[in-house]
């Protein structure tokens, strides 16, 4: 839930970015594109911090 979460507020980021600055066009899917895969990276690093609260390794 936490991953959703943060690839939402990155995602809702660059609409608000987009919208605040009156982008069109190539630079505003540019602006788009680039937030939603910082949220990505942001959610994917998020699991790999806390892979091992997730699924513990057997030991």
């Amino acid at each position: 839930m936490a991953m959703l979460i943060i690839w939402g507020a990155c995602y809702a980021t660059g609409q608000v970015v987009t919208h605040d600055q009156d982008l069109t066009g190539a630079t505003a899917k540019t602006v788009l594109g680039g937030s939603h895969l910082a949220g990505l990276a942001l959610a994917f690093g998020l699991m790999v911090a806390v892979r091992r609260y997730i699924a513990p390794t057997r030991a």
